[in-house]
């Protein structure tokens, strides 16, 4: 069995003027996102775990769609 692991983590607020740009995020892929502390138990799984992609910002505040629609594909490339 295969379990990707990915995801987008932000706090978005909507009250704020201030907007969230692609350098914001703090990105892990691959083998860094498997030893981060958020992910360590991973290795630990009974299954292949493929680590794609994990976007962590926070605080944050709104996103606009076109930074984040630019990591779409990092989540994709190993999916195979």
């Amino acid at each position: 069995m295969r379990i990707a692991v990915g995801g987008l983590h932000t706090e978005c607020s909507t009250y704020t003027d201030v907007l969230q740009k692609t350098d914001d995020f703090k990105v892990l892929r691959g083998n860094d996102l498997m030893i981060s502390d958020f992910f360590c138990f991973l290795p630990k799984a009974k299954a292949e775990i493929v680590p794609l992609m994990h976007a962590r910002s926070t605080p944050g505040a709104r996103s606009p769609a076109p930074p984040m629609t630019n990591s779409r594909p990092s989540f994709w490339p190993n999916s195979k």
